[in-house]
């Protein structure tokens, strides 16, 4: 997997990104923020705080946050 996608429990956002993301066929790992404190580590790591959704690219470690990952075509390449 290339990708991790960090979400919780009752996030209608992270039920679209999970829709985007099936759509354009794209595999990903999901962390739920809530229910992980490693996910929740992981993500401060790299964002800073802690919201939802968030792509985080394993390659090169680039984030989209939500308002950017809705207006992109092609994720993270």
């Amino acid at each position: 997997m290339e990708y991790v996608l960090f979400t919780m429990n009752g996030c209608l956002k992270c039920l679209e990104a999970k829709k985007l993301l099936n759509e354009y066929r794209y595999s990903y790992i999901e962390k739920n923020i809530l229910l992980d404190v490693d996910a929740r580590i992981e993500l401060l790591k790299h964002v800073n705080e802690l919201v939802a959704p968030v792509l985080l690219n394993l390659k090169n470690n680039q984030v989209l946050l939500w308002h950017e990952l809705k207006n992109q075509k092609t994720i993270c390449e």
